[in-house]
C-alpha cells in the first residue's frame, strides 16, 4: 500500500514538472515578440536575428540567435516567457554588450504592445 502511495506521489511530481516546463508561447509568437521589440530596440539587429528561436526549458527562456562569423560578433537575444522581459546584445572575441549582463528589461515605449500581445497569445492558447 505504501508502495503504490509513493510511486503516485512521484509519477504526479513528475507529470506536474514536465507539465510546468513547456513552453506556453509558440515559436510564431516568440518571432512576434522580437520584432515588436527589435522595432523600438534597435532595428539593425532585425537582419541578424533570424535563427527559429528555441526554448530553454531550465530557465524557461526563448533564445534567439545569429549565424555566428568566426571572428565577428555573435548577436543573441534572450525573451523571458513569463513576462516579455529581455536581453539583447552582442559577444565577440573583444568584448560584449548587454547580452553578457544577467540583468532582463524592458523599453517603456513597448512595455504596453508586449503585456497586450502577451495577453493576446494566452487568449489564443485558450480558444
Amino acid at each position: 500500500m505504501i508502495t503504490k502511495l509513493l510511486f503516485f506521489i512521484v509519477t504526479t511530481t513528475i507529470l506536474i514538472g514536465i507539465a510546468i516546463a513547456e513552453p506556453t508561447l509558440s515559436r510564431g509568437q516568440v518571432m512576434k515578440l522580437r520584432d515588436v521589440i527589435l522595432k523600438a530596440e534597435n532595428e539593425r539587429y532585425s537582419g541578424l536575428l533570424i535563427v527559429e528561436p528555441v526554448y530553454s526549458e531550465k530557465d524557461r527562456l526563448w533564445n534567439i540567435n545569429s549565424i555566428g562569423e568566426i571572428d565577428g560578433p555573435f548577436y543573441t537575444m534572450q525573451i523571458r516567457e513569463k513576462d516579455g522581459y529581455y536581453r539583447l546584445g552582442w559577444v565577440s572575441p573583444r568584448g560584449s554588450s548587454g547580452a553578457a549582463s544577467e540583468r532582463f528589461r524592458m523599453s517603456p515605449n513597448i512595455k504596453r504592445k508586449v503585456v497586450e500581445l502577451l495577453e493576446e497569445f494566452k487568449q489564443e492558447k485558450k480558444s
